[in-house]
């Protein structure tokens, strides 16, 4: 689907034509373009260059996660991400890894690594669309997870 964003001012084609889609193709993602996709996330820019973040990650052919991780979802956001191949659930390290002091950015952070793959070129060029959301229960999470 090519839905562009109406806006007052000329933005990047990237930016232009990025949406979060609450419909999915019950198709299966290949481990290569998980990989991919998360590799890039690696490489997201962080503060100290400290990559403050995790992925939780399940596929719809692995049911056990995949129904945990829809658990942790607010009831609206799972009614939808239940046809989504893959659900990914991304944690923040809130300390330093070297000092061990808090790290007041890592939340910044991690919202940055969370998006920065789905502004890429190549990956935007493999027909993967994302959702991101922050509805979900963080004490089931960290529960389900044993975080």
């Amino acid at each position: 689907m090519h839905k562009p964003a109406v806006t007052d001012v000329g933005l990047h084609e990237l930016i232009r034509n990025r949406w979060s889609p609450r419909a999915f193709a019950e198709k299966p993602v290949s481990p290569e373009v998980l990989r991919s996709l998360f590799e890039a996330a690696r490489w997201a820019p962080s503060s100290n260059n400290e990559q403050p973040w995790a992925y939780l990650v399940a596929t719809r052919g692995d049911s056990g996660n995949f129904a945990k991780m829809l658990g942790v979802l607010v009831e609206f956001n799972a009614n939808w991400a239940k046809h989504a191949p893959v659900l990914a659930l991304s944690v923040a390290h809130l300390k330093t890894q070297r000092e061990g002091k808090p790290n007041r950015v890592a939340l910044h952070d991690v919202g940055s690594a969370t998006e920065w793959p789905s502004g890429i070129p190549e990956i935007r060029n493999r027909y993967r669309r994302s959702c991101v959301s922050a509805n979900w229960r963080c004490g089931r999470a960290n529960r389900s997870a044993n975080l």
